[in-house]
């Protein structure tokens, strides 16, 4: 199997973000749409295509040779928005952190960087397979049997790779010609006026049947045409001239290329992307950045069980004291614990998402940071209706109890679990989703993003833990030790938010 080069269109990649997700910024206000539809197509292409190289390129403010022959391409265009210009910085900041080369020269096009590179590979190093990430379908025209272009479909995520064949079935033929095509068809996009009056049908047609620019022109007293497009070819032979030229992407640019200095060997410092993440706000993308080693790779070598395939484990930190109340002994000294308290976080856990008739599985609490307890129903041996009976009595009282203070995350859930028991919990103090709310409309309120926003503490997703789809199990069939340490680190991240929030809210901040 060849090696994978993926060569990025930095420009493309940003304005298809940018344009793609309106209205995304952080909760203070930090513009951030472009950016996060860079770093989503990119993550996607590094899962994808496991790449060995990578380099990102991106346009300069400067004219190019085209705007020297022809002063108004792309005079059309509107002034580029403030808020997308604000956002290259924090992309190319993106790309740095993952220790990936940057390359731009004045005066060219990233297109053009990158039809030299691709040129460059594939007359030097011919054995490896080449990727063009890009929305810019005017790079088909590199397209070759060792360059692909990879580009987005629908949306940011729906993707598609243009080989020749899919060139040859897109178009009815092959990459050598999109340049003639464009030059009949023009592109109103950059402003290349193409031939006034000849459509994509007729462009098509006539490059079917001819080829080159040069071949049609040739040809043009025979050509099976109407009078009125003949005519108009006749006007306009200097302008599909000038618009071939236009949409042709320079292949010699004189850059300096170490395919070497490409290398990506996933050795960045991935904390330090991580705070970039935590910074941007792009909590739901830490899962995707890439982290590999020795323990992982071995891991991945393993096959494994059809349990395993479905459902994941859960990334308990060090420096953590999360404890699995089982049995009647830990659960007496549990309960002598919890009746000592003034304070205490909780969370409820069930065999589904329906509050009406989901069965209670355990409670997991927690009073100091960094310390939990996860009281578990399902215990072996025990049938989960007698657990209850035995159990959720004692617990009541602490629940009741009104000089004793509540915390939750979406308290409203779990005190509909409980009452379903025959709990009323009360006082309800502080809820850490309503409090998040108050301080931030419109912001991530889940715990997961919370905490990491936070705490910079990456909580393992339900998903992660129970699978997805056909493979996917419920929290009942979970080990108990995993479902301890999840249900845990929900209830001591909820007693850390609560310190926090609270006293942002009692700052008015």
């Amino acid at each position: 199997m060849p090696e994978h080069v993926v060569i990025v269109d930095g420009n493309a990649l940003i304005h298809r973000g940018f344009h793609a997700i309106p209205n995304l910024s952080t909760s203070y206000g930090k513009p951030t749409n472009a950016v996060y539809g860079f770093t989503t197509i990119f993550l996607k292409v590094l899962q994808d295509l496991h790449p060995e190289y990578v380099i990102v390129t991106f346009d300069t403010k400067e004219p190019t040779f085209r705007h020297k022959e022809f002063p108004a391409y792309k005079a059309q265009r509107p002034k580029t928005d403030a808020l997308l210009l604000a956002q290259f910085e924090d992309t190319h900041r993106l790309v740095k952190a993952f220790n990936i080369p940057v390359l731009f020269k004045p005066g060219y096009e990233a297109d053009d960087l990158i039809g030299t590179i691709a040129k460059k590979l594939d007359r030097e190093n011919p054995d490896l397979a080449v990727f063009i990430v890009t929305g810019d379908l005017d790079t088909l025209q590199l397209v070759n049997d060792h360059t692909k272009i990879y580009t987005s479909k629908r949306g940011l995520t729906e993707t598609v790779i243009y080989d020749v064949a899919s060139v040859y079935a897109r178009f009815g033929f092959g990459p050598e010609h999109i340049i003639d095509y464009k030059a009949l068809r023009g592109d109103p996009s950059d402003n290349i006026p193409g031939v006034p009056g000849i459509g994509e049908k007729t462009a098509m047609q006539l490059v079917k049947e001819f080829g080159s620019l040069e071949s049609i022109y040739e040809n043009l007293q025979v050509l099976e045409v109407s009078k009125r497009i003949r005519q108009i070819l006749e006007d306009n032979h200097q302008n599909a001239l000038l618009s071939k030229r236009l949409v042709t992407i320079n292949c010699d640019v004189p850059i300096d290329f170490d395919l070497q200095a490409c290398k990506y060997s996933e050795q960045f410092d991935r904390q330090q992307v991580i705070e970039l993440f935590r910074e941007l706000e792009f909590t739901s993308l830490i899962r995707k950045i890439p982290s590999f080693g020795t323990e992982q790779e071995e891991a991945a070598s393993k096959k494994p069980t059809t349990m395993q395939q479905s459902m994941g484990t859960v990334e308990k930190p060090a420096d953590v004291q999360y404890h699995l109340v089982a049995t009647d002994e830990a659960f007496a000294t549990f309960l002598d614990e919890l009746n000592k308290q003034k304070a205490f976080a909780f969370d409820t856990e069930l065999d589904s998402l329906n509050v009406l008739d989901g069965e209670l599985l355990g409670i997991s609490f927690s009073w100091k940071e960094k310390e939990a307890y996860y009281v578990a129903f399902t215990i072996p041996g025990k049938a989960i209706e007698t657990v209850h009976e035995q159990w959720l009595p004692k617990l009541k009282s602490a629940f009741e109890s009104q000089q004793v203070k509540k915390y939750g995350h979406n308290m409203k859930f779990d005190c509909s679990v409980l009452l379903r028991y025959g709990i009323k919990v009360s006082p309800i103090s502080f809820d850490t989703m309503l409090a998040a709310y108050v301080l931030n409309p419109g912001s991530r309120v889940g715990l997961k993003n919370m905490a990491l926003t936070e705490f910079g503490v990456s909580m393992t997703a339900i998903e992660d833990l129970i699978g997805k789809g056909k493979q996917q199990v419920t929290f009942a069939e979970v080990p108990l030790e995993q479902a301890s340490d999840y249900s845990c680190a929900d209830a001591d991240m909820t007693w850390r938010l609560v310190g926090v929030l609270g006293e942002r809210i009692e700052e008015g901040v």
